[in-house]
């Protein structure tokens, strides 16, 4: 079984799993082999050799600085995110949503998001409202509020994200309801 997630493609590969957040990965004829592509770095190892991972890491963070493993894009069912800027309270995103795609319906305790609308049609649900914006329309999320994206368009909807707050990590996320089945 091969897994590939991004812009990857193989050829007659087995048990291979490409990953690729910004340039396309193409593999021919491996087995049992990974490739998870970032900005930062092309790390390539053998199936059964993951428990290594995070030791290489520290290793790479030792010899090259801490940007060795921040995966600036990230994919997601509902399409993908690019870290543009980040610095302290302040983190600013591209979000790319698929025709059909939905965000979960979330809420964040330590950051508010301010959403920009750079091509496409979206609709937020904010608690109980339901606020479609177009091209070069914003919409503001406070800290607390439950609110999830939607693209409602034909094609890609882009959005320009602010965060703004002390803790913007991921991990901040509380889910509620989830298309895609994710917690």
């Amino acid at each position: 079984m091969n897994i590939l997630k991004g812009d990857a493609h193989q050829l007659d590969c087995k048990n291979t799993m490409l990953f690729s957040s910004n340039r396309t990965v193409a593999g021919i004829g491996l087995e049992n082999i990974g490739v998870v592509e970032t900005t930062n770095a092309v790390l390539v190892f053998k199936k059964g050799e993951s428990q290594k991972v995070k030791k290489m890491v520290t290793l790479l963070e030792e010899k090259k600085g801490s940007k060795t493993n921040e995966a600036t894009t990230m994919h997601r069912p509902w399409g993908s995110y690019t870290i543009i800027a980040k610095g302290p309270g302040y983190k600013v995103k591209r979000i790319l949503v698929k025709p059909g795609g939905k965000l979960s319906m979330q809420q964040h305790s330590e950051r508010s998001e301010h959403w920009t609308v750079i091509a496409g049609r979206g609709k937020l649900t904010l608690e109980d409202k339901e606020i479609y914006f177009g091209v070069h329309e914003g919409v503001h999320i406070a800290v607390g509020d439950k609110h999830r994206l939607e693209n409602v368009g034909d094609g890609i909807l882009e959005i320009i994200e602010v965060q703004n707050g002390q803790y913007l990590e991921e991990d901040d996320i509380i889910r509620f309801d989830d298309e895609y089945g994710r917690e």
